[in-house]
């Protein structure tokens, strides 16, 4: 039960940090970014936003975001990495891991929050990417198991 449970937990962990990550930076671009694309505003009414008295280009907000955003994120790492340890030796693991789930939650907490504020794309039409990814997965295993080799751009047409 035990190395279920283990197994498990690190399934979970597996997941939403390989659907997080690349969702979470290219959400702060978007907020930041002055693309051509339609952007569903709060009133449900399709607009985009333009910056044109700004000094700065898009793509140098952009820029500016992600050093910011992997500035935090080291800054975060560090101080998880120093704080931990010594929480842990004045209190145990329960509060040393108890710290960073209560900024977690914090971070959960203020981010609906602020869902009006953000900028919303309006999704492309036809075919999510998700569904052709476990199509093209499916497709090569099926053809990997009838003893074929074939190459990846014999499915993508």
């Amino acid at each position: 039960v035990r190395k279920v449970l283990t197994f498990t937990g690190l399934l979970l962990v597996c997941i939403g940090t390989g659907g997080i990550k690349p969702c979470v930076s290219a959400f702060g671009a978007d907020q930041v970014s002055d693309s051509g694309a339609d952007i569903l505003q709060n009133d449900n009414t399709h607009d985009v936003q333009n910056n044109a008295g700004s000094n700065q280009s898009s793509k140098d907000r952009v820029r500016e975001f992600f050093s910011y955003f992997y500035f935090c994120i080291n800054v975060g790492s560090v101080a998880s990495t120093l704080c931990v340890p010594i929480i842990k030796a004045h209190y145990g693991f329960g509060k040393a891991f108890l710290t960073p789930t209560l900024f977690l939650l914090f971070a959960m907490t203020l981010f609906p929050t602020k869902r009006k504020d953000y900028k919303h794309h309006v999704p492309e039409q036809g075919p999510n990417s998700l569904s052709n990814t476990f199509r093209l997965c499916g497709l090569m295993l099926l053809e990997r198991f009838r003893g074929k080799f074939p190459t990846l751009s014999s499915y993508i047409g």
